[in-house]
């Protein structure tokens, strides 16, 4: 796996599209969830429950609501390059030649999209620490929960980047395969509803398609705290903890094998 790792930080490490990405991710995060954090609200209540936002276990929330949406576009755009440029370059295909198997390449990417998933979890990781100085949250009330939003967080990024990886293999446009990554979960919105309209309430509670396991290891604040509300509109009620970590993984892992496949049999 070093070996693979080396290879891509050879291809990569003068790339300035990755290090914008990565300060954008940054810079956006922190500046979402600081204008929310900082309100000053006279309704009390309101207030009340921002007050508990800044707090631990809370504030990993309320990070990683805000970063559930830049993973979607800045991080996922980030992967569908480093695959579409393989196809647009034809360094797959010389790499082949060369005597890369499509199974070492396959292994290459997959350990590009965890080390990018353990950065930007890292960056995650770091605004809510930043926020906590600010907010003066007791760092002692941090852990273990740290631990769980840890591997959401890098659950999430896997996901996100696996399925634009599988996209783009398929599309081989970045540009297309962006589009076609971001369409896909307003298309399966549409499917839900086709589905529960044909089929009534026989599917009824049924949850396990991509977008609603993604909302469900980062929750919006409607899902995390207004559960009535949310499943009056279609997003439903928050899983356990264990039940989100489990679908998360199958997930993933389908997607790696689809993956897989795909660069096995695709023509470069």
């Amino acid at each position: 796996m070093i070996r693979y790792l080396r290879m891509e930080w050879l291809k990569y490490r003068k790339s300035r599209l990755l290090y914008l990405l990565l300060l954008l991710f940054f810079l956006l995060l922190y500046s979402l969830s600081n204008s929310l954090l900082s309100a000053s609200l006279n309704i009390n209540v309101v207030e009340g429950y921002v007050e508990t936002l800044r707090n631990f276990p809370d504030l990993w929330f309320s990070v990683a609501a805000w970063s559930n949406y830049l993973l979607f576009f800045l991080f996922s755009f980030w992967t569908v390059q480093i695959i579409s440029s393989e196809f647009r370059q034809k360094t797959l295909r010389q790499s082949v030649i060369s005597g890369l198997k499509r199974q070492e390449f396959f292994l290459m990417k997959l350990a590009h999209l965890m080390v990018i998933s353990i950065v930007f979890t890292l960056a995650y990781l770091l605004v809510a620490s930043i926020l906590a100085g600010k907010f003066e949250a007791r760092f002692s009330e941090a852990w273990p929960s740290g631990l769980e939003w840890f591997f959401r967080h890098f659950l999430l990024a896997m996901i996100y980047g696996a399925m634009a990886m599988l996209v783009a293999t398929w599309v081989k446009s970045a540009g297309l395969s962006f589009i076609g990554f971001l369409s896909y979960f307003a298309v399966e919105r549409l499917l839900r509803s086709i589905i529960g309209f044909v089929v009534g309430d026989v599917l009824d509670g049924f949850e396990f398609w991509p977008s609603a396991i993604c909302n469900q290891l980062a929750p919006n604040f409607l899902m995390r705290f207004g559960e009535g509300i949310a499943e009056n509109y279609g997003l439903g009620g928050l899983w356990t903890t264990q039940t989100a970590f489990l679908s998360g993984s199958i997930l993933l892992l389908l997607l790696l094998a689809g993956l897989y496949q795909s660069l096995m049999r695709r023509d470069l």
